[in-house]
């Protein structure tokens, strides 16, 4: 029932009991005339009687309006969380997508990797050895020769070969020299001299196979490394010079000119002279 509908029953029975009220106040007044007073407090009594309706009338449309206005908040805070809620879900969603996007990235990524990894492999060239199809890296960590090494070896022998023959041999067709009637490659007279092959090619570029090899390597005045006995004592060129107290420029202008022999007696005897020896 609402409020207007039952504020007009109310008014209906108040108008029905206050006419029966008046009906009987007339009648009592008409008993007694005397009391002049009676139909004033009726009316006042009723008028109060009207007025409390009226004020429990209000406070019930009062009710209702405040339990109207709780459900239409209820409402909208029902609607506010559903539309947050779809937002949340729809912002979850969102990123497991991106997850997933990038996840297939990553995956495509890797895919191409491994797809340009199996072309580079399939383009590096392959040796047989004893049945293996072994890389030149990979035969390099096998066989303990560098890279460079084996490279220059498979131009002119067999993978099998290039890897069991001994680091500083060099091929059987390599050139040759003759020293005393001894044919020798190049590195078999550094092995002999005790130096570098490529100071063996130098050396061959000015002077004879011989020459090359009776320089030596150790005992070659102009060595770097030359050692030599003076004084009952074994030096090289650096210690030599400063046990005599010399100069090295002296030292080289005397063996330059007139040999390693001449520039250790010269040196020993600047030596003696001012009294350091």
């Amino acid at each position: 029932m609402t409020p207007n509908e039952i504020a007009k029953n109310v008014n209906a029975e108040w108008n029905a009991a206050l006419a029966e009220t008046m009906a009987v106040h007339v009648e009592a007044h008409e008993q007694n005339d005397d009391d002049s007073t009676r139909p004033f407090k009726i009316r006042t009594q009723i008028r109060e009687e009207r007025d409390q309706e009226k004020a429990k009338i209000a406070r019930r449309e009062q009710a209702q309006k405040f339990l109207k206005n709780r459900e239409k908040k209820a409402k909208e805070q029902k609607k506010a969380n559903r539309r947050e809620e779809a937002e949340r879900q729809k912002d979850k969603e969102l990123k497991e997508a991106q997850k997933r996007e990038r996840a297939e990235q990553r995956a495509q990524r890797q895919r191409e990797r491994a797809e340009e990894q199996e072309k580079k492999s399939a383009a590096i060239k392959r040796y047989c050895v004893n049945g293996q199809q072994l890389t030149l890296s990979e035969m390099a960590n096998t066989s303990g020769i560098s890279r460079e090494t084996l490279a220059s070896r498979l131009k002119h022998i067999s993978p099998e070969e290039a890897m069991n023959r001994p680091i500083g041999t060099l091929r059987p067709e390599g050139k040759r020299y003759y020293v005393a009637g001894v044919a020798m490659t190049v590195n078999e007279m550094a092995v002999a001299c005790g130096i570098n092959p490529a100071t063996v090619r130098q050396r061959l570029r000015k002077m004879t196979p011989e020459e090359a090899v009776a320089m030596g390597g150790a005992n070659n005045a102009h060595s770097k490394n030359v050692w030599f006995e003076a004084d009952g004592q074994r030096f090289n060129i650096s210690t030599f010079i400063k046990y005599c107290k010399v100069n090295r420029l002296t030292f080289t202008r005397v063996r330059d000119r007139h040999g390693l022999d001449a520039a250790i007696e010269h040196c020993l005897d600047l030596g003696r002279e001012r009294g350091v020896l």
